[in-house]
């Protein structure tokens, strides 16, 4: 029983923590920075409270600036206005194969490599300042049917600054979200408390 209850609980511990919808919801602010580009895009480094990743733009005729924050309105499937209107605009699956792709790269500091991304990025969602270079034509033989784990994260100014006022769209970005756990974790928790309570009342005995 001793054996079991330590098998749980090492499970327990090395299990990933999803249970939570992950680091960033509606309402959050988001601050973007510029990081290691010459373009007008991305990538940018993006925080909200004490979290930070790097993302892109998915929009080329949506703007966001350096000196405030934006409001996270969805975390969603799909990018609006921007070329293509209210309508909206669903992520390419190549899009989050190549996104996906660039956060498991070793180096992010390569502004050529940057570059390349984020032309290739607008190239697969039809924005203008596109270039169809080596990676988009790996991302559209990658296979990928889905968006995976990858989400475009939909916000709006927060602040009246030049033409952009209060709750107008801003420039979409990307995230990339933890994968439930169909609730292994909490089954796991529940097999640890069970051998918990099994060697109490052996003990007891």
């Amino acid at each position: 029983m001793k054996k079991f209850l330590i098998l749980a609980l090492v499970a327990l511990v090395l299990a990933p923590a999803t249970a939570k919808a992950g680091p960033l919801a509606v309402g959050d602010l988001v601050k973007l920075s510029d990081w290691h580009n010459s373009n007008s895009g991305g990538p940018f480094w993006a925080t909200s409270g004490s979290n930070g990743w790097l993302t892109f733009c998915v929009e080329a005729t949506e703007y966001i600036d350096f000196d405030h924050q934006f409001k996270v309105v969805g975390i969603t499937d799909t990018a609006y206005n921007g070329g293509v209107g209210p309508a909206g605009d669903p992520l390419d699956p190549a899009t989050a194969y190549l996104y996906d792709k660039y956060l498991g790269l070793a180096d992010h500091t390569n502004t050529s490599v940057n570059n390349a991304y984020q032309a290739a990025i607008w190239y697969l969602e039809g924005e203008a300042g596109g270039v169809h270079n080596s990676l988009v034509t790996e991302a559209l033989g990658s296979g990928w049917t889905d968006i995976g784990n990858i989400r475009v994260v939909n916000l709006v100014w927060t602040v009246n600054s030049g033409s952009h006022k209060v709750g107008d769209r801003a420039q979409d970005i990307l995230v990339r979200v933890p994968v439930p756990d169909g609730g292994a974790t909490l089954t796991l928790l529940g097999f640890a408390l069970v051998g918990v309570g099994m060697l109490r009342r052996r003990l007891g005995a």
